[in-house]
């Protein structure tokens, strides 16, 4: 899911993709936003890009 928001994907174009209703993305966003602790989608694509050095 990551990955594709890094693609700066919006919450249809992740959900037709992986072939998911749109809920679905939006539950998992949440999910991984809280898992990282992060409050939007720019702050975990940050995250990603720190990780990766």
């Amino acid at each position: 899911m990551l990955l594709l928001l890094d693609e700066h994907l919006g919450t249809d174009e992740i959900a037709k993709r992986l072939f998911i209703s749109e809920h679905t993305v939006r539950s998992h966003v949440k999910s991984l936003l809280r898992k990282l602790g992060v409050s939007s989608r720019r702050d975990a694509l940050e995250a990603l890009a720190s990780a990766r050095g």
